[in-house]
């Protein structure tokens, strides 16, 4: 026998894998082995397990993506709006990047597609995004740090041409993305309840710098959750009105579903968002017939007077809350209060705008000086609430005019493919999409959506969506004639 395997051919590579693989076990075992002798044993083997267990995870996941691409889509949007680490959350999206291009290229597919989305100025943008970094790092000397914050949002704009090229050459791919953006909402919304019930401030200070924000009148008994990608769940609570608008979905399954979803908004106590979701669903109405859309509002109306009746017999706190989140609005204007700071930090950025119109501060540079008062907030040094005048202090103003051309082009691309389709009007999904990205954009005026990467996502999905040129199968009439 051992003369058998003495005698056996081995070529160059069989022989480099066995090598390889041999020293991948012994370097697992070294590191184990180190673990153990350093950490406490519960925690060196669980780390020792983890690591084993790594590329059977990685593996998994690369399947997922490959056999069920709108599957690996939700667990990887929902993995980049839960992991607090951005460096790990930048990794992942590279990664799940190349293997969609990837996928889309071994299928003999393009790696990349635009479809109606105007893709002048996205590149555009990105170019002048990619000046910026050049003079962020060799003329003003920014600091690394705040370039690497500022800069990692616009790599998660490569996921559009990535997410059209998928998009367009999946069957029914408008309808299954539509379905991906509502589980992710309702997901967000579920684990904001969750943070919630169980007391977790996400942001225990105020972005301000003010006292610790409790929306209710006990900090003990409410917790406002702030998370990123909220827009998600306002673009979903838009889609499921517009869906039993139009008989698209019974009641008994969506009324729990928006139930949920109103939950979530309710837990971050955001009146921006509030404000403009309402606004969506008001908007949407205009594409169903106006004796439904009355019908609908009173129906709306009556759960709302229920709804407010069960929450004064069964917890009065709750809906106290949101009333004294709404009434402090008559408050705000003092130095102090949220519009005061927010006035405060806008007026500075405009002075700085005005001086470097054309460039800024650069990708990662401080627009106004440290402040005793914002003590709390480190970054507020480069931090601004506006997402316009974030794009303009850090790309510049021909970059915001980028941005908008590529936001508005695209709307007016998909008011004019909808409207060009006989069944078009029926497609909740996309037409959830006209509604809701005039909110986000004045929702932006006091939100960085367009600055935080998981938000990012959202508004690549939209655009893709919007700009779909087929329309699901599901959603054709059949009550007009071929």
């Amino acid at each position: 026998m051992l003369s058998a395997i003495a005698n056996r051919p081995w070529d160059s590579a069989r022989l480099t894998q066995a090598l390889l693989t041999g020293l991948f076990l012994i370097g697992l075992i070294f590191i184990a082995g180190a673990l153990c002798a350093i950490l406490p044993w519960i925690a060196g083997t669980g780390i020792g397990v983890a690591v084993c267990l790594a590329p059977i995870a990685l593996l998994a996941y690369v399947a997922i993506i490959w056999y069920f691409p709108w599957l690996g889509l939700y667990l990887y949007f929902t993995a980049a709006v839960v992991i607090p680490v951005w460096k790990v959350a930048y990794v992942l999206a590279m990664m799940t990047l190349g293997i969609y291009a990837l996928r889309n290229f071994l299928l003999g597919k393009k790696p990349i597609h635009f479809g109606a989305i105007p893709h002048i100025p996205y590149l555009l943008m990105m170019a002048m995004a990619s000046i910026s970094l050049a003079f962020a790092l060799l003329y003003f000397h920014n600091f690394r740090g705040y370039i690497y914050s500022d800069w990692n949002p616009y790599l998660y704009w490569a996921w559009l041409p990535v997410l059209g090229g998928l998009l367009a050459y999946e069957k029914d791919g408008a309808e299954r993305l539509g379905h991906t953006m509502l589980a992710v909402a309702l997901t967000l919304a579920m684990i904001a309840a969750v943070r919630a019930e169980l007391g977790m401030h996400v942001l225990p200070i105020a972005q301000t710098g003010g006292a610790q924000e409790a929306p209710g009148l006990s900090q003990s008994e409410f917790v406002r959750v702030q998370m990123p990608a909220f827009v998600f769940v306002l673009w979903a609570t838009t889609a499921m009105a517009l869906r039993v608008a139009q008989r698209r979905v019974g009641y008994l399954i969506a009324l729990p579903i928006i139930g949920v979803l109103l939950m979530g908004l309710y837990f971050n106590f955001g009146r921006a968002l509030w404000i403009w979701t309402i606004v969506a669903i008001a908007a949407s109405l205009r594409f169903v017939d106006r004796e439904r859309a009355v019908k609908l509002v009173a129906l709306a109306g009556l759960a709302a007077a229920l709804g407010i009746g069960g929450l004064i017999v069964a917890k009065p706190r709750a809906l106290e809350a949101v009333a004294y989140r709404f009434a402090s609005i008559e408050q705000e204007g003092g130095g102090r209060t949220s519009y005061g700071l927010r006035q405060w930090e806008n007026e500075i950025a405009v002075h700085q705008i005005l001086r470097s119109p054309f460039i800024g501060v650069g990708i990662g540079g401080e627009y106004r000086r440290w402040s005793p008062t914002l003590v709390n907030f480190s970054d507020h040094v480069r931090y601004i609430h506006n997402s316009y005048l974030y794009l303009s202090l850090k790309i510049g103003l021909p970059g915001l005019a980028m941005m908008l051309w590529l936001l508005i082009g695209s709307w007016l691309r998909g008011r004019k493919l909808q409207g060009n389709k006989r069944d078009g009007w029926n497609n909740p999904y996309q037409l959830t999409c006209l509604s809701v990205l005039p909110a986000v954009l004045c929702l932006c005026v006091t939100q960085p959506e367009l600055m935080e990467a998981p938000s990012i996502l959202f508004f690549v999905c939209l655009l893709n969506l919007l700009c779909s040129g087929s329309a699901p199968s599901a959603t054709v009439s059949k009550a007009e004639p071929a």
